[in-house]
């Protein structure tokens, strides 16, 4: 079900909540902390018994696997989950680097959140926080069948995508098999620089310490009209050269507005086309 502008503003609001569903990756045993220390980039060695924190897994080249909300639910047992469908990929991922390690990794898919994107509503005893940048409330694990939600009246889970958009904060459908961290405007929310060696880390700390410029960076695209299609193609009318996809669209008040990695070479007020309509890269 497509999102409206109303949809998401009760969501920001605190008047509404939704649901999500999430690929959970459980880790647990003696050699949990010391096992994900070295595969994923947060530190996860300082996170306290119930906090959370945002975190990539990495491919050795530096590609990115996942993006994952990490949370300590005891000194040797971590939960990773990530937008659905990326649960078996993580698992594979992990399970290579499992080597002669106690630590035992169990997957389970789907498994539903009640979500709220406002800090006018407190979180419920079990709620997990939110670690992405410019986003607020909670998500609490819930039994799908479960008739009484927690907070407001509940929206469709489309208007997550809205607040997406609107804080410009990548899902796994906005990324391709290039993608890297510094594409992703998460990396100092996500990666550590201080804790030591982690798969995938080099190319992470290459353009940190050279201040490299990523090829692409996730950007938000607006125009008026009708949203185009998902996949819409992005080109750059001053060089007529492909300029990105279009990987998420919502309505807004004024017309829509999406997420495409675009080129460094479009830049941040760049006018483009989206599908053959006017369109701008706003942020």
């Amino acid at each position: 079900m497509a999102t409206t502008p109303a949809a998401v503003a009760a969501l920001l609001g605190g008047t509404a909540i939704t649901t999500v569903a999430r690929d959970v990756v459980t880790v647990e045993g003696p050699d949990a902390l010391t096992f994900l220390q070295g595969q994923l980039s947060q530190d996860v060695a300082g996170l306290a018994t119930g906090a959370t924190a945002l975190s990539f897994l990495l491919e050795p080249q530096g590609r990115i696997v996942a993006i994952l909300r990490v949370a300590r639910a005891a000194d040797d047992r971590f939960r990773l989950d990530g937008d659905v469908g990326t649960g078996p990929a993580v698992l594979a991922r992990l399970s290579r680097y499992r080597l002669r390690t106690k630590a035992e990794l169990d997957l389970a898919e789907g498994c539903w959140h009640a979500a709220s994107r406002s800090a006018s509503l407190p979180p419920p005893k079990g709620a997990l926080g939110l670690p992405w940048p410019g986003l607020e409330g909670w998500d609490l694990p819930i039994d799908r069948e479960a008739r009484a939600l927690p907070g407001g009246h509940v929206v469709a889970e489309a208007a997550l995508d809205g607040v997406r958009v609107a804080a410009v904060v990548p899902a796994a459908q906005d990324l391709d098999e290039r993608a890297i961290p510094a594409e992703t405007g998460l990396v100092d929310a996500a990666a550590s620089f201080t804790k030591g060696c982690y798969t995938g880390q080099e190319l992470v700390a290459r353009m940190d310490s050279r201040s490299g410029t990523a090829p692409r960076s996730l950007r938000q695209v607006v125009g008026a009209g009708d949203p185009p299609q998902i996949a819409s193609p992005i080109t750059a009318p001053a060089t007529g050269k492909a300029a990105g996809t279009l990987t998420t669209v919502v309505p807004t008040e004024t017309g829509w507005a999406g997420l495409a990695l675009v080129p460094r070479a479009v830049a941040v007020g760049d006018a483009v086309e989206v599908a053959g309509s006017p369109g701008r890269v706003q942020r």
